[in-house]
């Protein structure tokens, strides 16, 4: 029910949100939410992988390097896991600072009525877009603009502001963040084309 109102109803949601500094009822439903996105996919992912499983086989039979690499492939039962546990657990540090991201381009703004569990809580609910996710091939397409749009919602609701200020504080960092990573990406074509030149 959930996922179904910040998805589907967010302007009458996000105003019922209590606001009482609590951190713990988001960051379990993010987590339940995030495992059980991982885990049926994973699960998915096995069911695929052991459809293919003859032509594996076939191919291990075949290829006489990979005879003698040896490897056991229960340790991969237990590799997975552990890394998705992990990645688990950077993800949630992530979202932390990413919601801390966020606060402070509202607090830039005068946006900030609220404090910082305000807008955590927003952004941690507004990942209920990921169970599209589980939907094959277009499901994937529908999980950030989904997001943006409930979380934009949720913090113009929550704080008491504009769309726009909310619009601003959503999109700013990972605007940024694309405009790095192409200022980057330029800087090495840039490098490469003229140590090219130079030789």
């Amino acid at each position: 029910m959930t996922i179904r109102d910040v998805l589907f109803e967010p302007h009458l949601t996000f105003p019922r949100m209590p606001v009482d500094g609590r951190l713990i009822p988001p960051t379990t439903f993010v987590l339940v939410l995030q495992f059980t996105v991982g885990l049926i996919s994973y699960a998915i992912g096995i069911g695929i992988e052991l459809v293919q499983l003859p032509y594996y086989s076939q191919a291990f039979s075949r290829s006489e390097e990979l005879k003698n690499l040896n490897f056991p492939v229960w340790v991969l039962f237990i590799v997975i896991p552990v890394a998705f546990v992990l990645w688990v657990a950077i993800w949630l540090g992530f979202n932390f600072l990413i919601a801390g991201v966020h606060h402070l381009v509202l607090m830039m703004l005068g946006g900030a009525k609220k404090g910082y569990d305000a807008t955590y809580k927003v952004v941690c609910y507004s990942y209920s877009a990921q169970v599209f996710n589980l939907i094959p091939i277009c499901g994937g397409f529908a999980v950030l603009p989904f997001f943006f749009v409930s979380s934009i919602i949720g913090l113009s609701k929550v704080h008491g502001i504009e769309g726009w200020k909310a619009s601003v504080a959503m999109l700013a960092p990972y605007v940024l963040c694309c405009l790095m990573a192409a200022g980057l990406y330029i800087g090495i074509i840039a490098m490469v084309a003229s140590h090219t030149q130079q030789s």
